[in-house]
């Protein structure tokens, strides 16, 4: 399933950071996998600009996956590709139809932007690793007004260590590692209220 295709995908890749990033000669993919609650898939969704919707063909999506799924189409999302995982274990008459119910199943969702692959005729990601690096997402309205950071490591580092402990807020300086864009993205020498 999930393991088996970031695996692949990240065979792609010459180096990696954390098993997370997969560098090629065209792009640079970061993987998140965020908790599976909605507010942790939401803000992994203002910073991606391709959700990748990795779906068990034994089962399809729980009732949490549809939940998840109908939060990020209310929220918007720039592109969507759905790979289907474990087809192959299904019997062989019900793969193919498995294939087309999930493909059909995304466009009616994401009816713009979207693209299919099944992993058990992809499994070395090939098709899929292409289409993830040449991919134009669409330009979410939001975000030309709200910054937004993904940050692979932070600290709040307190700005008067005495003063931290006694009141219940404190000033603090943030520091971050990782990318930010969107407009006026605070700076990291600013300070931020903890």
């Amino acid at each position: 399933g999930g393991p088996a295709l970031a695996k692949a995908l990240l065979a792609h890749s010459s180096s990696s950071d954390r098993g997370a990033t997969v560098v090629g000669s065209k792009a640079r993919l970061t993987l998140l996998q965020p908790a599976r609650r909605v507010d942790a898939v939401l803000d992994a969704m203002k910073a991606a600009d391709v959700m990748m919707l990795v779906i068990p063909a034994d089962g399809g999506l729980d009732q949490l996956g549809e939940h998840l799924v109908d939060a990020v189409c209310m929220q918007g999302v720039p592109a969507v590709v759905g790979v289907l995982t474990g087809a192959e274990l299904l019997p062989q008459k019900l793969q193919s139809a498995s294939r087309k119910e999930w493909a059909n199943s995304l466009t009616t969702r994401f009816p713009e932007h979207s693209k299919f692959f099944s992993f058990d005729l992809d499994p070395k990601c090939e098709h899929l690793y292409r289409h993830l690096s040449c991919v134009t997402p669409k330009q979410l309205a939001w975000r030309h007004t709200r910054a937004y950071v993904l940050a692979h490591n932070y600290s709040l580092e307190p700005l008067d260590p005495a003063a931290a402990t006694a009141a219940a807020t404190t000033t603090a300086a943030a520091a971050t590692t990782g990318a930010a864009a969107g407009a006026a993205v605070v700076s990291a020498a600013a300070e931020a209220h903890a």
